[in-house]
């Protein structure tokens, strides 16, 4: 009866030894994902980041405090427009033929065409632009005071739709 309950005794351990070196590997690897920090101690433009999108090749594109950025992986390129009024980009967003759109707190709307930032004119109201968004047809809408825009990339012209209460009306 000793020799059975010695050896009972001993799979029981053996079978919680195992389960518990199991469980600890997984633990163990769960616990420390791998990750890369990217501050402005590794070379991003500023900590203050209001936007990120990553576009059909890879790049990410970074709109800061200080400025619109495309970071390759390695290194970061900075992008500004000559008629550019204030540093500080957001609102990125990448439209179906790959251009990227933003604005700045000035309500200044830019596109990146061909590794060059352009000022897009827009005929709503000055103030403060809330988002952009793109769809799959071309069209770029910002959101504002005034309402809501649609600028179409093929014709480069402005549809505004202004809301009034309940009724809606198209410029």
């Amino acid at each position: 009866m000793k020799i059975y309950y010695k050896q009972n005794l001993l799979k029981k351990f053996i079978y919680i030894l195992v389960s518990l070196l199991i469980v600890t590997t997984f633990n163990v690897f769960a616990q420390y994902p791998q990750y890369i920090a990217y501050d402005s101690e590794n070379a991003l433009p500023s900590n203050e980041v209001y936007s990120i999108v990553q576009d059909n090749n890879g790049f990410i594109w970074i709109g800061c405090n200080v400025g619109l950025y495309k970071f390759n992986g390695v290194h970061y390129t900075s992008y500004k427009s000559k008629t550019q009024n204030s540093k500080p980009i957001t609102g990125l967003t990448i439209s179906s033929s790959g251009n990227i759109y933003c604005y700045n707190f000035q309500s200044q709307l830019f596109c990146l065409e061909n590794d060059t930032l352009k000022e897009i004119k827009h005929p709503f109201p000055k103030g403060f632009i809330n988002n952009l968004v793109s769809d799959n047809n071309g069209n770029i809408y910002a959101t504002h005071f005034g309402g809501i825009s649609r600028y179409s990339e093929k014709s480069k012209q402005w549809n505004n739709y202004i809301n009034y209460g309940n009724i809606e009306k198209k410029q």
